[in-house]
């Protein structure tokens, strides 16, 4: 039962469908995106506006957000662009963010991915885009654990980073380092919930 849809963007954002569509007819997002060129500006918040309009929230949501520039048309802040997105998303929304080239806001990028339960990629000119995608798709396609919360018993913790680790993705891993107050060993009690 899965389906997908496809959002372009420049100045103008527009999209393969209206709905999102069944993974039956992918062939035909296929020849829509074999039809794109490129245009000039970039609109990351009308994009990402319209992607996440597709997402329902008794499902959870992927959205896989490829850019190559820095935002210039709509919101143009990336405080004002995770606003909108952390406004819209519905629950269980993912997002992974993959940035093509030395023109992109990577700020922006690593906020989104993680807020949502993502990743972030990036590539540059002389690197190979289709190893990287490849890679990109082998974790979207196998999530191991989200939701997850760690609470450590014992000492006071502070200074954690990251301030959460919303998912675990097969081929990678999850490290929280901060600091603590006190004397003792901290018990760690991991409540997860696999999805």
């Amino acid at each position: 039962d899965d389906r997908f849809g496809v959002v372009d963007f420049s100045r103008y954002v527009r999209s393969f469908e209206d709905e999102l569509r069944p993974s039956s007819e992918a062939q035909d997002g296929i020849d829509y995106v074999a039809d794109l060129a490129a245009g000039g500006n970039t609109n990351i918040s009308g994009a990402l506006d319209r992607a996440l309009a597709y997402l329902e929230d008794e499902r959870p949501g992927t959205i896989v957000f490829l850019t190559d520039g820095l935002a210039t048309v709509g919101i143009e802040s990336a405080e004002g662009i995770l606003e909108l997105v952390e406004q819209t998303a519905p629950d269980r929304t993912q997002l992974f963010a993959f940035g093509v080239g030395y023109d992109v806001d990577t700020v922006l990028l690593d906020a989104l991915a993680t807020e949502f339960t993502g990743s972030s990629h990036y590539v540059t000119p002389e690197q190979r885009i289709d190893a990287e995608v490849a890679r990109l798709w082998e974790m979207v396609s196998t999530p191991v654990l989200t939701d997850i919360e760690i609470a450590i018993d014992g000492v006071d913790t502070y200074d954690l980073a990251p301030a959460g680790i919303p998912g675990i993705f097969a081929g990678s891993q999850a490290l929280l380092a901060g600091r603590y107050d006190g004397l003792g060993l901290g018990c760690r009690r991991w409540v997860l919930r696999q999805q």
